[in-house]
This record gives C-alpha cells, structure tokens and sequence, in this order.
C-alpha cells in the first residue's frame, strides 16, 4: 500500500510538472523528505496527503487508495493560477508592464463586445407555418415581407 501511496505521489508531482525541489518548496518541506517518500522509504501520512490536498487540489481518496480522479476540477485551474502568477512575478518589472497594459486591451476589448451585445435585439426564433396548397411545408421568419 505504501509504495502505490508513493507511485501516485510521484505522478502526481510530475502531472503537475514540478521537480521534487519545487513540489517540496510549495508544502513547505524539504527535497529530501518528498524524495524518501517517494522511493518509499518513508510512509505518506494523513497529515501530508491533508496538506497536498490543499496546496495542489489534489483528491486525498486518489491519493490515500487509488479512488476517483487524482485532482479536483478546482484543483487544475488552481494550480494553472498560481504557476501564472509565479510566471508573472518573475518577470521583469518592462515586460510585467507590457503584460499588464495587454492585459487591460483585452478586457476593454470584452467590454466592447459585451455592451455591442446587450443593445442588439434577440432575433425571434422561426415558426413552423400552416401546410401550404402543394402539401409542402413552409418555414416562415417572424417578419413578415409584406
């Protein structure tokens, strides 16, 4: 059981595309002690599947005994927020202002486009008509031509 236990903590770890060093960094913990774990020299513990749990979205039933998916829905956009915004930290002050300024062009794009929305009128679906003197069957607009 305790090896299964440190072969999901490994893919986990690389599901999320950190080394040992930066999944340890993120729990607080040493390289080491995730590298014992995951050679299965040392147990996974309820208190570190808790704690991984809630630093990675990770589902703790996956990782305590297989069960479900291995992350919360929530888990996976999570974890795409903060390695963004460890990406975007790390930038250079010219090129986070040059994001940033990209940023506020597309949400004043989304507005635009959002308000154009709202003031058109919501086209009327089609009505089926009455059969027509050829038994065929006409399809009418909601706007009479007439």
């Amino acid at each position: 059981m305790e090896t299964e236990r440190s072969e999901r903590l490994e893919s986990l770890r690389k599901t999320l595309g950190l080394t040992q060093t930066e999944f340890a960094e993120k729990m607080g913990l040493s390289c080491s002690a995730i590298s014992m774990i995951e050679q299965g020299r040392n147990p996974l513990g309820e208190s570190k599947i808790r704690l991984i749990s809630l630093v990675f979205g990770v589902n703790e039933a996956w990782l305590r005994d297989g069960t479900g998916d291995m992350l919360n829905a929530a888990g996976l956009k999570e974890d795409e927020e903060r390695r963004l915004l460890d990406d975007f930290r790390a930038m250079l002050p010219a090129t986070r202002n040059a994001f940033l300024d990209h940023v506020k062009n597309l949400l004043a794009v989304e507005r635009a486009i959002l308000q154009e929305a709202q003031k058109q009128p919501e086209l009327p679906a089609e009505t089926e008509s009455p059969k027509v003197s050829d038994g065929g069957t006409a399809r009418a607009s909601a706007f009479p031509l007439g």
